[in-house]
């Protein structure tokens, strides 16, 4: 197109207009023959790998992810672009409204194993006490919350114990000075 504009030549007469009309006939066949450029699927490409990387068992319901990866229309044009960010958006969008499975909180019963009981020893059994020991409960089993602190309980202690002694030190070398004066 750029060649046909600049092949233009101004001041023509009218005894040359089918010249004229043969540079505006080009002009208007290049400016036919042009094409857009393609859209980017960048984002798009990057949200389809982020879809796969996913393991879909793991959630819910995953019919929406895969509804959004297979809505992806390729080919558009660059004056197209806006239609292809909705699809990486609808795509990023079905992710982050997945909701992973509940766990599974069955659990199952441990296999019976045959060990063989301990032989009988001839000793005799400690007498009964006075007062019987409480029935066993079962102690819960608590996690420790993460606070973020990482500083080592070892370091506090020997810190502590160092300027303990350092108080100590400073105590005895005082009552000795008294007590040698």
């Amino acid at each position: 197109m750029e060649s046909a504009i600049n092949s233009v030549v101004q001041g023509k007469t009218l005894a040359e207009q089918a010249e004229v009309d043969a540079m505006a006939k080009a002009i208007e066949d290049a400016i036919a023959a042009l094409q857009y450029k393609d859209a980017d699927y960048t984002k798009v490409d990057a949200a389809i790998a982020k879809a796969n990387a996913l393991n879909k068992d793991n959630y819910k319901d995953f019919s929406a992810v895969e509804a959004a990866v297979n809505a992806v229309a390729r080919g558009k044009n660059i004056t197209e672009q806006s239609k292809v960010d909705a699809m990486a958006k609808a795509i990023e969008d079905a992710i982050a409204a997945l909701q992973y499975k509940d766990a599974d909180k069955t659990t199952p019963a441990p296999a019976a194993t045959a060990t063989p009981a301990p032989a009988a020893t001839a000793t005799p059994a400690p007498a009964a006490t006075a007062t019987p020991a409480p029935a066993a409960t079962a102690t819960p089993q608590y996690t420790i919350p993460q606070t973020g602190d990482t500083s080592n309980p070892a370091l506090l202690v020997v810190l502590m114990l160092v300027s303990g002694s350092a108080a100590i030190g400073t105590a005895v070398v005082g009552s000795k000075k008294k007590h040698n004066r």
